[in-house]
């Protein structure tokens, strides 16, 4: 699990570094929005994808994701491998008479010599609280993410209900017990909370703000936040995650401020509106506010600046097709490394082990795996 979730981390920064070179800069929020979520589906599906293909047509001899004993050539690498480590451990193996007990040949190739590593003793050291740490975050955002839903579930059961259709479409108007920004989210059906001071807005003014929450509905962007918040349990480390969740937010917001604009034509109507609403600062969270952006600038400017703009299809083709092939290539030389290291980092553990229990350096090889099996997981 561990080798797979590294793995994730640098497709990430792969995937995220090409998206913002490439890709950031592009007029069509969409677009950038579907190739974002490109890199977070593509981070976690293509180390199956590829980790599958190879194993199935047998690319590599060393498996990366599922389960696998470890291959010898990994062992290999704990073999004295130079002159000087080579004659020590002839000498201790000629010392010691219950080194090896299968009557093998003592070869530089048939011995394992323990050597100290300062990192992989760290790793090794804090890996159970590390193991257990986990846990407890992964409960802790469970339990963040219940009640948070949970305070949504009891702003619908607090609040005033109106059901208002726009476009054909059925959204419920929550007008709250307590002063709350507006904003919107979607459950089981699609919720815009509503505040009176709101109502004496001009007509155009509410319908701008309706058709920015509606956009945000239409976007899934509640699922989309839930969605994210579950990826911070594996990605709590990765800091492509932080910048992803940012972007994310900021390209949400341009399209819903763009869909607002273009339904009601004013663009510096739009502008002054988003000023006006800027001391609506209190909103629950997983709901999208109107008001929501840490930089409302930017927002102003995308809004004053913005030209609708189609990319071709071919172009989103092309980048598409880039971004992912970097990706795919990234995976598929980083999951034999990763896992050759970690697969090294057991062997360690577990010469270290037998060194602390008898003060043993020099293993026979065949005598090890014999005692400890062939090492794998």
């Amino acid at each position: 699990m561990i080798n797979y979730i590294l793995v994730t981390y640098l497709v990430s920064f792969v995937g995220f570094t090409l998206y913002w070179l490439l890709i950031r800069r592009l007029s069509n929020s969409k677009v950038k929005k579907v190739m974002l979520m490109t890199v977070v589906l593509a981070s976690f599906s293509l180390p199956f994808i590829i980790d599958k293909v190879n194993t199935s047509t047998g690319t590599y001899e060393q498996p990366c994701l599922h389960e696998h004993q470890i291959a010898e050539a990994v062992y290999m690498t704990f073999c004295p491998n130079n002159g000087e480590e080579v004659k020590m451990c002839y000498e201790i193996a000629a010392q010691v008479e219950s080194l090896c007990s299968c009557g093998t040949e003592m070869t530089a190739n048939n011995m394992l010599l323990f050597k100290g590593n300062l990192l992989y003793d760290v790793l090794i050291g804090i890996q159970p609280l590390a193991y257990y740490m986990s846990m407890i975050f992964l409960m802790i955002a469970l339990v963040i993410l219940s009640i948070r839903v949970g305070y949504l579930l009891y702003i619908i059961y607090r609040s005033k209900r109106q059901v208002y259709f726009v476009d054909g479409k059925k959204y419920t108007i929550l007008r709250t017990h307590k002063p709350l920004s507006v904003c919107s989210f979607q459950l089981w059906q699609s919720y815009i909370i509503w505040q009176p001071e709101m109502d004496f807005l001009t007509k155009a003014e509410q319908d701008a703000i309706l058709y920015h929450e509606i956009a945000h509905i239409e976007e899934k962007d509640t699922w989309v936040k839930i969605g994210m918040h579950l990826l911070q349990t594996l990605w709590l480390l990765n800091p492509v995650y932080y910048f992803i969740v940012r972007e994310l937010d900021r390209i949400n917001e341009f399209i819903a401020d763009e869909f607002a604009v273009e339904k009601i034509g004013d663009v510096k109507g739009y502008a002054s509106l988003l000023v006006k609403m800027k001391r609506y600062q209190n909103l629950p969270a997983m709901a999208q506010a109107f008001n929501q952006s840490s930089d409302l600038k930017e927002r102003i400017l995308h809004v004053l600046n913005h030209r609708p703009k189609k990319v071709r299809n071919i172009i989103v083709v092309l980048l598409c097709t880039i971004m992912v092939t970097f990706m795919s290539l990234t995976t598929y030389y980083a999951m034999p490394v990763v896992t050759h290291q970690l697969d090294t980092l057991k062997i360690h553990q577990t010469l270290a082990a037998a060194n602390q229990d008898n003060g043993q350096e020099v293993f026979c090889k065949q005598c090890f795996l014999e005692k400890y099996g062939k090492l794998g997981y």
